[in-house]
């Protein structure tokens, strides 16, 4: 998270640890490693998952989500994946609508 959002992972670890107490994530420690996830009981969650949608698109996320896989299945070729992207932007339109 730090990397790809340009924060120093001190001051991460600190809002997230915040975010943590405020009952917004929950927190699991795997070794050495802190894994977060969202509260699902948290009073705000669908408001907040609702915001997420709204601000940075539900396909972008499952997009940049699946890239990583692209390289190595069928859809490596950028056409192909933008393809299925286009799919699944309608797929979203019309479940959101």
């Amino acid at each position: 998270i730090a990397r790809l959002t340009g924060t120093a992972p001190g001051t991460l670890t600190r809002e997230l640890s915040k975010l943590v107490k405020a009952g917004v994530l929950s927190v699991k420690k795997v070794g050495n490693q802190a894994h977060y996830t969202a509260n699902l009981e948290c009073p705000i969650f669908e408001e907040l998952a609702s915001i997420l949608r709204k601000t940075s698109g539900l396909v972008d996320v499952l997009a940049d989500g699946l890239m990583p896989l692209a390289a190595r299945s069928n859809i490596a070729d950028t056409a192909t994946f933008n393809r299925y992207r286009y799919n699944m932007e309608n797929m979203f339109y019309k479940v959101e609508r």
